[in-house]
């Protein structure tokens, strides 16, 4: 979606902070007239091909721009993604190549979402839920998948964000709460936090 078509949205809101039918229609008329969507009302909305590349480049900016902020600006988490639309409609290309280069060429935002290639591709890493592992495992968090700012700030406070190594040394009974140990410590979680965690296995129980 183009910075012009975003703004219109943006501007048009209702008082509720709902938009009107008459304004999304107009909405996509515009970005059908400059290619990037098949639009036929009644019908639904599809993204052409230079659509696609459009909100690729813009998930781009949009993650690179979280990392950034994360990382290299301490933005806390549960503040990066609001910050990071606000810049990424005018994030140049030179700036945004800079940007990868100083972070490695990152290929995962500080949620764990993947962060679309220079060509538009999206690479998904493998995961699991957190609560789907054993007793016994040692996994490392792959992703967050909520941006709710208060469960964002427990996960940040706990250590709980991708990257990090854990181990699932106990379950209730019926799986409503998880007993995990990061590093030399131990703490419970609920099954609703734990929902929000998705995974990958490094280790089998022994």
């Amino acid at each position: 979606m183009t910075a012009q078509a975003v703004r219109t949205l943006l501007e048009a809101r209702e008082p509720s902070g709902r938009l009107s039918a008459s304004v999304i229609t107009h909405a996509f008329e515009q970005l059908q007239a400059r290619g990037y969507v098949s639009y036929t009302p009644y019908y639904g909305v599809e993204f052409t091909e230079a659509g696609e590349a459009a909100a690729a480049e813009l998930m781009r900016h949009h993650r690179l721009l979280e990392l950034f902020l994360a990382r290299v600006l301490k933005v806390p988490l549960d503040q990066v993604s609001a910050e990071a639309e606000q810049l990424e409609h005018v994030l140049s290309e030179v700036v945004e190549e800079r940007i990868d280069a100083l972070l490695g060429h990152p290929t995962e935002d500080p949620y764990g979402d993947p962060i679309p290639d220079t060509l538009g591709q999206v690479h998904v890493a493998p995961a699991i839920g957190l609560s789907q592992v054993a007793v016994g495992q040692t996994v490392v968090i792959q992703r967050i998948t909520t941006h709710d700012p208060a469960l964002l700030r427990y996960l940040e406070m706990r250590g709980l964000v991708p990257g990090t190594e854990m181990c699932l040394e106990a379950r209730t009974p019926y799986g409503d709460v998880l007993t995990l140990r990061v590093g030399d410590t131990l703490f419970p979680i609920g099954a609703a936090v734990a929902d929000h965690l998705l995974v990958r296995v490094t280790q089998q129980p022994h």
